[in-house]
């Protein structure tokens, strides 16, 4: 819940993690190399959770959890629906997930009901 940090996302493929504070040059606090497959479209990030979510061209969306975050790490939930992009969605917490696509497609994911262990464990840690 820090709010002088700020997330961004990338055609480079990463998700960075910025102290808006800091010098231009030393600003970038973390950065989450190969995050997707191909471009990451767009990132979302509930302040007072320490998950972000990156959707990307590859049709994926992923859950990272922040205080394992950087360099080369697994998401702890990945989500592989879609056959195209994802460009957008919405979320009022991070476990619960919605997304529309131009075909009126809707998709709604609670991540309570990933069955797996990583993300059991990563979610009792923060307690959501």
């Amino acid at each position: 819940n820090e709010k002088n940090v700020m997330a961004s996302c990338s055609c480079d493929r990463t998700i960075k993690i910025w102290d808006v504070r800091a010098e231009p040059s030393q600003a970038c606090m973390l950065t989450q190399g190969n995050a997707h497959f191909s471009d990451v479209n767009v990132i979302d990030w509930n302040p007072s959770d320490p998950f972000i979510i990156s959707g990307g061209d590859d049709g994926i969306i992923k859950v990272w959890d922040l205080r394992s975050f950087g360099g080369i790490s697994d998401p702890v939930a990945t989500f592989k629906h879609h056959t195209s992009p994802v460009t957008t969605f919405g979320n009022r917490r991070v476990r619960n997930l919605v997304r529309l696509r131009l075909t009126a497609d809707l998709w709604k994911w609670s991540l309570s009901e990933v069955d797996t262990e990583v993300f059991r464990n990563a979610r009792s840690k923060a307690k959501i």
